[in-house]
């Protein structure tokens, strides 16, 4: 398979040598001619390529499904010379007692510019809910449901649903004018846009923008580092990335990475400033895991002799029936 994709890199890098190009990352030719439609007439050279979203093959929020666009359009800018790097990735999502179909897109530039837009909601029927939250596809369950195969090379969920006045080609072709376009514009103004990674209303994002005050203490790479607003205990701190993603599974591995080297440095200073006897640390994934703000934070707590009771379970704790064993 390593081999495979890194002919395909070698051919397109071959083609697109000394030629604007754009790289969508995915080979399914809907998504590719949707970039050749919304280019026009230009002569810049569309191709695709093998990529990797590092979300679920059937991504279940509309989080994962946006981090999913940015990571295909960030990993096929990596694996090729081309000058621009399109994302796209569908998804699902739960909103009160309804399910809907998204669709989001992504846009990379070589000066690592990203910009997004998405398209409108589609609802599917109640019943996919059980198989969805089971693990199968979307494609999967209308294959069981209505008998259609290989939805994905033909009108897609979008045609089925709206009766075919509008399909999948169509939606992403409108989803990629509106990145070409963002991209158009903010580099004839040279304004800086807020960084489209980063979520307008977000409190973690409004932090890392240095729009909301915080006690930061410390700034890494992809990530920062500030103290608790409701510590649990003495020296309680966040670690957080600069880029909104919404937990540890949705996260890029270059951003965990700079995390996990974020704790080991903020222990340290933690070490010397409190002393403490153990540290717990851990993050809270989904509502259902107790997380409130929904951007990934990272918990590092300095634990004490005598800070509660019975200290054994630790983290197990997260259900207090099961922490003692």
């Amino acid at each position: 398979m390593i081999n495979q994709i890194e002919a395909v890199t070698k051919e397109i890098n071959d083609h697109t040598k000394g030629k604007a190009s754009l790289v969508v990352g995915s080979t399914n030719p809907i998504k590719i001619q949707a970039a050749k439609n919304a280019l026009g007439d230009t002569d810049m050279d569309v191709i695709g390529c093998p990529a990797s979203s590092g979300a679920r093959p059937q991504p279940l929020s509309e989080e994962e499904t946006r981090q999913g666009a940015i990571n295909r359009a960030k990993d096929c800018l990596l694996k090729t010379d081309a000058d621009f790097g399109i994302g796209l990735e569908a998804g699902i999502f739960f909103l009160n007692d309804n399910i809907y179909l998204c669709h989001w897109g992504a846009l990379v530039d070589r000066n690592e510019n990203v910009y997004i837009s998405n398209s409108p909601l589609i609802l599917l029927p109640n019943e996919y809910r059980k198989p969805l939250l089971a693990g199968q596809n979307l494609g999967e369950i209308m294959h069981h449901s209505i008998g259609i195969q290989d939805l994905e090379a033909k009108e897609g969920a979008i045609g089925i649903f709206t009766e075919n006045r509008l399909n999948c080609e169509q939606l992403l072709t409108e989803v990629v004018t509106v990145l070409l376009a963002q991209h158009h514009y903010y580099q004839e103004h040279s304004q800086v846009a807020i960084k489209p990674e980063q979520s307008p209303n977000c409190i973690f994002c409004k932090i890392a923008r240095q729009e909301k005050k915080a006690d930061v203490v410390a700034k890494f790479k992809y990530c920062y580092a500030m103290k608790d607003a409701y510590p649990v205990s003495n020296g309680h701190i966040l670690i957080i990335p600069y880029e909104h993603t919404e937990n540890w599974f949705t996260a890029r591995e270059e951003v965990r990475l700079d995390i996990m080297e974020a704790v080991h440095k903020m222990k340290e200073e933690l070490d010397l400033e409190y002393a403490p006897d153990g540290y717990n640390i851990g993050a809270n994934c989904g509502e259902i895991a107790g997380q409130s703000v929904m951007h990934l934070h990272v918990h590092l707590i300095p634990r004490y002799n005598g800070d509660m009771a019975d200290p054994k379970g630790g983290v197990r704790g997260v259900i207090p029936s099961k922490q003692k064993y």
